[in-house]
């Protein structure tokens, strides 16, 4: 008996999936794409040895529920993948050449990757269809991450705002009442 047939889609997400597990889904790809890094010190974008189909894929919400998305080449030069989670509009940069975006290590250094898609024939527009949905999606994310940060920070707020609001004496809280129980005092 005969498997079922899978989609390419379904296949791409199966291996996709199985060197970066938080991809929940592939938004779209490009055929072919080469990695490159800035060298900051020698001022110019040095090849890296990653090259093959670059995907463009949603990962699982965030820790509050904000998107997440990223780039990720499959490396056919070699088993070391690559996976970049887009952080904003404003990392990104597009030229005729790359996509590019920059963002601070966690060692606190200036990080900058080019994605290099290749165009000819019925991919000519390759790099500029990706970048739009690039662009969109990093936006979309960091909308997303933001709204979900603030109303995190208006529930906390508001939590905290009962519990560490103005304090009040027994006799200031039933002032009122005691007023309505014929003028009974509390001493005060």
């Amino acid at each position: 008996m005969a498997s079922p047939a899978r989609t390419n889609e379904e296949l791409n997400l199966t291996v996709v999936q199985r060197y970066f597990p938080a991809v929940t889904q592939i938004l779209t790809l490009a055929n072919y794409a080469v990695l490159y890094k800035h060298s900051f010190e020698k001022k110019e974008w040095e090849k890296q040895d990653i090259e093959g189909t670059l995907f463009v894929c949603q990962l699982q919400l965030d820790s509050l529920g904000g998107e997440r998305y990223s780039v990720v080449i499959m490396n056919r030069r070699g088993l070391k993948n690559f996976m970049e989670e887009l952080i904003g509009e404003n990392a990104l940069e597009f030229t005729d050449d790359f996509i590019i975006q920059a963002r601070e290590s966690v060692e606190g250094e200036l990080v900058a990757y080019g994605f290099w898609i290749h165009q000819d024939g019925s991919t000519a527009n390759a790099r500029v269809e990706v970048g739009a949905v690039i662009r969109e999606l990093a936006v979309r994310g960091e909308k997303s991450r933001r709204e979900k940060r603030e109303e995190m920070e208006k529930r906390e707020e508001a939590a905290s705002g009962v519990a560490m609001g103005r304090q009040l004496s027994l006799s200031d809280l039933f002032r009122n009442q005691r007023a309505e129980d014929g003028g009974l005092s509390l001493g005060s």
